[in-house]
């Protein structure tokens, strides 16, 4: 990632880039029917599937569940450059998935990330973005919130820049209205072809709207469930893209979104989400915060497949 994060290299980011179960039993059976009693967002089998509700959904997939996802979005940057003002168009196609390997274990790959650009006076350009594989192991459940750890390898298409990120993905749930997705994010940049590697506090979106885009080490995304097939919420938090720049290269988000579950028998079985965002609303090197003209609208759908039986 620039050291500099001015606006100009955040677009050329923008479309080049994007883990012990435990169930006490008791020796009395009467007593084991309530205290063996699963959470309420927490399914006891894979057969049982995900929950309608998005603020009931665990940290991680219930086992021998697939999750196809592919999203759609449009980019929209401005930005001064060589004494003029340019703007560019981000189209982003990606498609990828998830698998529940067992209930606190989830992996993920998303290989086919497209981004096609147009800019001021310039042809429209196709890029491949950034190739994603990773996994989140949950590692303590509650009935009011999962806490894992998650690790994820990345790589741009033309190989010349991979990421390495570490995540406490820590999800808080307030009754059965409120989600709360926090965490801690720390990254690693690597040019391939020389150049100086960077650190920061952020990630890189795992969401099909925002693919390749850094996200902020130290997220807060908060979900209302208004009804049980029906969920929207706001996202934003604080990043540094590199600490060797902190003050220049300190970033926080603004979004929204809203969504709605297709369900069958209790069960879900399709998410579908709109969002908008501006991916770097306030930005340390903007003398005139807020930064609005980076902005971010998008629509992704995910399929919950139970191959478990």
């Amino acid at each position: 990632m620039n050291n500099a994060m001015t606006l100009p290299r955040l677009a050329i980011a923008a479309s080049a880039a994007a883990f012990t179960l435990g169930a006490s039993q008791l020796a009395h059976a009467q007593d084991a029917s309530t205290s063996n009693r699963a959470p309420i967002s927490e399914p006891s089998s894979p057969s049982q599937g995900l929950p309608v509700q998005y603020v009931e959904r665990p940290l991680t997939l219930p086992e021998m569940t697939l999750a196809p996802e592919f999203g759609a979005s449009v980019t929209h940057l401005e930005f001064s450059a060589f004494g003029g003002s340019f703007a560019a168009n981000l189209i982003n196609l990606n498609a990828g998935a998830s698998f529940g390997i067992i209930d606190d274990l989830t992996a993920y790959v998303v290989p086919l990330v497209m981004t096609i650009g147009t800019a001021s006076g310039a042809d429209p350009d196709i890029a491949y973005g950034t190739f994603r594989l990773g996994a989140i192991y949950r590692f303590l459940k509650t009935e009011v919130a999962d806490i894992g750890a998650q690790l994820e390898f990345g790589a741009t298409g033309s190989v010349d820049l991979i990421h390495l990120t570490g995540k406490l993905p820590i999800l808080l749930r307030l009754g059965d209205i409120v989600r709360i997705d926090t965490g801690v994010a720390l990254s690693g940049f690597f040019p391939v072809n020389g150049g100086n590697a960077a650190g920061g506090l952020a990630g890189i979106s795992s969401s099909p709207t925002q693919a390749g885009v850094a996200t902020a080490g130290l997220p807060v995304d908060v979900a209302f469930q208004v009804a049980e097939p029906v969920f929207l919420g706001i996202n934003t938090g604080l990043g540094i893209a590199n600490f060797e720049k902190a003050g220049d290269s300190l970033f926080s988000p603004l979004g929204a979104f809203v969504g709605g579950t297709v369900a069958s028998e209790d069960k879900a079985l399709l998410d579908i989400k709109g969002t908008f965002s501006f991916p770097y609303f306030l930005i340390g090197s903007d003398p005139e915060p807020p930064l609005t003209n980076a902005w971010t609208v998008g629509l992704d759908a995910r399929a919950y497949i139970d191959l478990g039986g």
